[in-house]
């Protein structure tokens, strides 16, 4: 599938890897975000008859599939709030 990268563990030898553990923390936060609300799941898709669903819609946070953008500003908003 085209998300396969997303389901990969991180290594030490990936570039996904970071040594300080605030950049590894944020990476984590966003690799959840993308896999919550942007990937659809099979398993859930099934369940609502072909329609792609992720884990937010099956939880009713959202009605829609995310893109990446969605996410980008959102940690573009919290950036502006911290200055």
């Amino acid at each position: 599938p085209d998300h396969a990268d997303a389901d990969a563990p991180v290594h030490p030898f990936n570039n996904g890897f970071s040594k300080k553990l605030e950049n590894h923390i944020h990476a984590v936060a966003l690799r959840f975000l993308y896999c919550n609300w942007c990937r659809p799941h099979g398993t859930l898709t099934k369940r609502n008859r072909g329609y792609k669903t992720t884990p937010a819609m099956a939880a009713g946070l959202t009605n829609q599939m995310w893109r990446v953008e969605h996410i980008v500003a959102l940690v573009e908003r919290r950036e502006q709030k911290s200055k």
